[in-house]
């Protein structure tokens, strides 16, 4: 049994607001380019002073790879860097690309941060740099000699998922995150990384395959590389000329292990057993995938033919006045780093390594990002509309009025067209911070949805608002945020003993009850303020920083059905808010039987409860091969309007309903046996064809049999 309710948008009441929406593409670059601004700390022992931040391309995957084999260093930074006062950093990108922040700082863990794409200013998340510790890898073979010239390399494990700072749009983006470690072992066998945390260390080397093992706070580990099947691996392009400088990756994960010489020979050395896979790009384009299946015994020669590299080109145009938008980023939606940017009129031209590639994603300031297949060869360039967005500007600050910088705003659809399209690679929703002065600029969002915009910081209660941006705003959102209170209480059952476990939910009105019902049964975000907390062995809970408001309370447990106590206000105030006792009783069923006219059970009847009480709330269950059906976890005493909503299967001719009012037994096994009994419809027959009638002539009739 399921609790939901219908989504649509309210108005949140209590704060000021002020907005700028812009329905029409911002400057992405201009004479100063596009910002990228943040703040940085140092843990103990570490000098932020000497902390240096870059803006560097972020380069193709087939360039990343061949740095990695040859031990050279990372692009070129564009721009440069130091922390100012309170830690903060200004960057300034000279135009829109995919890009990434790297920070540098002797001694700590060096950081990256991808901006896949950076098409408008942005504020990163607030960063505190962590102390290297030193790692040290010994690499061995397989009777434990020392490996000389083994490449190790380490990335993090636990990185934070992917979330977008202001409007990521593909896994690549995300939140900051340890950059690669790479070495090589000595005559010793011996190489040390300077990282930290959780690892996936990786080590290969001449005439053995490539192993990993995990590593958590550890100062050394032995990774025995064993003996493996030797591959000479001659890779040609499709006229038959020798590819030069063609990566060789290895794995699932596409590890680059070779680069080919002049002759397109490249020497690997792989597991004995099981099929590996094998990706070979070359710099000049082609790349080909596939499997591997090991042979064993002596070295074998395996040719691999590269197809020919893929072009695809378009036009980028304005959804609304069809004239091309110049400067509009267009890239490919894999690791491949291909990118391409649009002309004054809006066209564009990429190369792709291969036919068989990822969609291509297209942004540009002040437009909802759109994701198209790649055009096929000999069909023309295709067009892909960019529809005009909505971008938010707006200031936070605190109850005396100082900005609060590194807030986190967030807008999210309620009602309206939420973006499913298959051409618009955004739900709608979006995400940045405050910079250092509290103002921000929120978007793209869709500009025929309603949004909940909500800005949070440490310290403070969170504060949002509902808008709509047909409706028009005026020029500035101000969120005010204050420390908010705590409110407190405790939960017992009917025994007056306590529930350890119980969940407590705390949603914001108007949806008070009836959403922290269903969130309790449900998975979901709710669309006003919510605040979760468990119950401690002594059914004692606490909800911190609750702004002022009003507020449904429910708390329950798997086995105890939810109590709800609504219209709670909390008003200003640093002091504690006590809400009381929450006594939970046991829960009941209510059983049903969905039959036809002739009293036969129906299978697969969608059946739904409303209580009278909340008609918000909605509880679903559907009939089993007996007819039967089952409200389970209900109040006791609860009033219920109970109906058919939908058959499926072969039942097709029996119509939904009838609506029955029930009440709930007071005690477990109370009651008979609801029976609800559907009626049979008419089906009507017809067919539509071409009208060749003049406009004045009558239609034709249809007829409609029972």
């Amino acid at each position: 049994m399921t609790r939901r309710f219908p989504r649509g948008g309210w108005a949140l009441g209590g704060l000021s607001l002020l907005a700028v929406l812009l329905p029409r593409p911002l400057a992405a670059a201009g004479s100063g380019g596009i910002t990228v601004e943040g703040r940085l700390s140092a843990g103990s022992g570490l000098d932020l002073q000497q902390a240096r931040v870059e803006l560097v391309p972020l380069a193709r995957r087939l360039e990343r790879d061949e740095q990695e084999l040859l031990g050279t260093a990372d692009g070129k930074p564009v721009a440069e860097a130091r922390c100012g006062p309170g830690g903060r950093y200004r960057l300034s990108a000279p135009s829109a690309g995919l890009w990434k922040v790297v920070i540098r700082l002797p001694g700590a863990v060096t950081m990256e941060h991808r901006l896949v794409p950076l098409v408008q200013d942005r504020v990163l998340p607030p960063l505190t740099l962590a102390p290297a510790r030193p790692l040290e890898v010994r690499v061995t073979d397989a009777a434990g000699r020392p490996v000389a010239d083994a490449r190790i390399r380490a990335v993090q494990r636990a990185v934070e998922p992917a979330a977008p700072s202001g409007s990521a749009l593909t896994g690549l983006a995300g939140n900051w995150a340890p950059a690669l470690l790479l070495a090589r072992t000595g005559p010793d066998g011996r190489g040390v990384l300077a990282g930290g945390g959780d690892l996936l260390i990786e080590a290969v080397a001449a005439g053995h395959p490539l192993v990993e093992a995990a590593v958590a706070d550890r100062s050394s580990i032995e990774l025995r590389l064993p003996d493996g099947w030797d591959v000479a691996l001659r890779v040609r392009h499709g006229n038959g000329t020798p590819a030069l400088g063609a990566v060789v990756r290895i794995g699932s994960q596409g590890r680059p292990v070779a680069l080919t010489d002049r002759s397109g020979l490249a020497n690997i050395t792989v597991a004995e057993t099981g099929l590996q896979m094998l990706d070979v790009e070359a710099p000049g384009g082609g790349r080909r995938w596939g499997e591997l299946a090991p042979a064993g015994g002596e070295t074998r020669e395996v040719a691999w033919v590269l197809p020919e590299p893929f072009n695809t080109s378009g036009r980028v145009i304005d959804a609304r006045t069809h004239e091309g938008i110049a400067g509009a980023l267009v890239w490919a939606d894999d690791v491949s780093g291909m990118q391409a940017r649009t002309s004054p009129r809006g066209s564009y031209h990429l190369g792709l390594p291969s036919p068989a590639g990822s969609d291509l994603l297209v942004a540009a300031a002040g437009y909802l990002p759109a994701r198209v297949p790649p055009v096929v060869p000999g069909r023309g360039g295709a067009e892909v509309l960019l529809q005009p967005a909505v971008l938010l500007r707006g200031r936070v600050v605190d109850g005396q009025g100082r900005p609060v910088g590194d807030a986190e705003v967030r807008s999210r659809v309620v009602a309206g067209r939420r973006s499913t399209a298959r051409e618009i690679a955004t739900s709608g929703d979006s995400e940045t911070r405050s910079d250092g002065g509290g103002a921000f600029t929120l978007g793209p969002l869709l500009p025929t949805a309603v949004h909940r915009i909500e800005a949070r910081a440490e310290g403070f209660a969170p504060r949002s608002r509902v808008i709509s941006p047909g409706d028009g705003v005026p020029p500035l959102l101000t969120f005010v945020l204050t420390a908010g209170r705590t409110l407190q209480g405790r939960v017992v059952d009917g025994e007056d003993r306590p529930t350890p476990g119980a969940v407590v939910r705390l949603v914001e009105s108007p949806l008070e009850a009836a959403e922290a019902a269903r969130i309790l049964r449900v998975s979901g975000p709710a669309i006003g303020y919510s605040a979760r907390a468990t119950t401690d062995e002594d059914g004692w809970f606490a909800l911190p920083a609750v702004p002022p408001g009003r507020y449904g309370l429910t708390a329950g447990t798997p086995d105890l059905p939810p109590l709800t106590v609504p219209g709670i206000v909390v008003t200003e105030g640093a002091e504690p808010m006590d809400v009381g006792t929450l006594v939970l009783l046991p829960g009941v069923a209510l059983r049903g039987k969905v039959v036809d006219p002739e009293g036969a059970p129906v299978a697969g009847a969608h059946v739904r409860a409303t209580p009278l009480a909340t008609p918000e709330v909605e509880l679903t269950a559907r009939t089993d091969t007996e007819g039967l059906f089952t409200l389970d976890a209900l109040r006791p005493g609860e009033r219920l309007s109970v109906v058919v909503e939908e058959i499926s299967g072969e039942r097709d001719e029996l119509l939904p309903g009838p609506k029955v009012l029930v009440t709930v037994p007071e005690t477990p096994g109370d009651g008979d046996l609801i029976v609800l009994e559907l009626t049979p419809g008419s089906r009507i027959f017809g067919r539509v064809a071409p009208s060749r009638l003049p406009a004045s002539s009558p239609a034709p009739s249809a007829s409609s049999p029972s």
